[in-house]
């Protein structure tokens, strides 16, 4: 390949880079009035919860039982109350334990919602990025953590 054409492809595919992310919206920013949680019995006491009529976060598990509710991520904050009311069809139980399997907003930004009244666990790596947020509140960050 020649420089000048070398050249002309990387020129082309940034600019297209930086075209396709400065135009997407953020998700964190939607209106997530329309979004709907679709709950799936997973097998025994297990369930999955999605998202539906838009993204509202990352699909979350929910252990239900009569110790209370055990849940895998959380979504969005604005969603996290969609999403504890589609959990009382189930259980009636509080919700004591979160994890957070990642640092993505769609997975963890519920914590907020939660922190109160639920234990959150995540990874030691966890902890250290959402440390590393300016944004993210002290009283929002997992509680327990684990190295392995």
């Amino acid at each position: 390949m020649k420089p000048s054409t070398r050249k002309s492809a990387l020129l082309f595919f940034t600019w297209s880079f930086m075209f396709f992310f400065t135009s997407m919206p953020s998700f964190s920013q939607n209106d997530f009035s329309n979004i709907q949680i679709k709950a799936e019995h997973a097998g025994g006491v297990v369930k999955m919860f999605s998202a539906e009529n838009g993204f509202g976060g990352g699909n979350v598990a929910a252990s239900t039982g009569p110790d209370g509710i055990l849940l895998v991520d959380n979504m969005y904050k604005a969603v996290t109350p969609k999403l504890i009311a589609a959990l009382k069809v189930f259980s009636d139980s509080n919700i004591r334990f979160v994890i957070n399997t990642h640092f993505h907003s769609d997975h963890i930004e519920g914590n907020s919602v939660l922190s109160g009244s639920s234990a959150i666990i995540a990874h030691e790596n966890v902890l250290k990025r959402l440390k590393a947020k300016n944004n993210f509140k002290k009283s929002s960050l997992p509680q327990i953590t684990f190295s392995e």
